[in-house]
């Protein structure tokens, strides 16, 4: 059985790469349900977060609208703008040192 320094360091590394199931990592099959609720409750704040992150990009209007001609007052499409880089999860103009 692992101990608790080693559940939580292998909490840690998944934390920075959660890439997998932690749950099913080798040699801890005796921390399952712990290791899963973990997991849900990460992937839950993360979740949480980039919702509150999309509704916070929509609400700004977008700065590339505000130097077109025609803008009418458009919010930021968020993930539907030409702008979006899917990378960062983010408009690009934020990348750039615009809008924060």
């Amino acid at each position: 059985m692992k101990t608790r320094e080693e559940v939580e360091k292998l909490k840690q590394m998944w934390s920075v790469d959660g890439c997998w199931d932690i749950e099913e990592t080798e040699g801890f099959e005796g921390y399952y349900k712990e290791l899963l609720q973990f997991r849900l409750e990460a992937e839950k704040e993360y979740e949480d977060r980039n919702k509150q992150e999309h509704l916070r990009l929509e609400s700004l209007q977008c700065p590339m609208m505000l130097s077109n001609p025609y803008f009418n007052g458009r919010n930021c499409y968020v993930e539907k703008c030409a702008w979006w880089n899917n990378v960062y999860k983010c408009c690009c103009i934020k990348i750039m040192g615009g809008q924060k």
